[in-house]
Order: C-alpha cells, then sequence, then structure tokens
C-alpha cells in the first residue's frame, strides 16, 4: 500500500468520524487542496518514522499544529494539546492508531 492510498483510507475514517458525532464533513478526497493531502502524507510518515507506541496523539497534534500556523491560522484548535477539547484529543489518537493498525496489516511504500 503506497502512502497516498493510506492517506486516503485516513480521510475517510477521519471524516466518517467527523459525521458520526455531528460536526460538519470533511471535502472529498478530490476537492483537497495539496497542502492538506501533504499533512496527511506527512503525519504518516511521523507515525512510520517511530515505534509504533512512541507516537502519541500530543505529536500528532504538535506536527499538526505546525502545519496549521501556515495553512489554517484562525483555526479554533490551534492551542497546546492539553487545552484541547477531549473529542479533539481523541481525533488526534485515532489518526496515530488508524495509521498504526493500517501499518501492521500492509507494507507501505
Amino acid at each position: 500500500m503506497t502512502k497516498l492510498e493510506l492517506a486516503k483510507i485516513l480521510h475517510g475514517m477521519m471524516a466518517v468520524f467527523r459525521e458520526g458525532i455531528g460536526e460538519n464533513p470533511y471535502p472529498k478526497w478530490e476537492d483537497l487542496d495539496q497542502p492538506t493531502i501533504d499533512l496527511y502524507l506527512g503525519a504518516i510518515g511521523l507515525v512510520q518514522s517511530y515505534e509504533y507506541h512512541s507516537v502519541t496523539p500530543n505529536r500528532i497534534h504538535q506536527y499538526w499544529h505546525e502545519w496549521a500556523k501556515t495553512h489554517r491560522p484562525n483555526h479554533n484548535s490551534l492551542i497546546p494539546f492539553d487545552q484541547l477539547s477531549p473529542t479533539e484529543k481523541i481525533k488526534d489518537q485515532l489518526v496515530v492508531s488508524i495509521i498504526s493498525a493500517i501499518k501492521e496489516f500492509s507494507e507501505i511504500s
């Protein structure tokens, strides 16, 4: 499985989660801009570069935070991890869990 294929899966799963908790849906994959696609690919690379248990939701949020300062400077989650709502923390945990689970079942290139 390529990183791009995994990024599409990650995006789809996160979109379903958001809709399931009543948040606005994510745009379709085909409608994403390149910086957002790069964000997904970078998160996958981050999880790949560490041992499974080394990547924490906090670390994923820090990665996103650095990206968002440039690409989404007015986003309401552009705050330290410990100040996030429980729901936002769960989203960061889901990112780690989804990438790690798929990584266990496939070779990512």
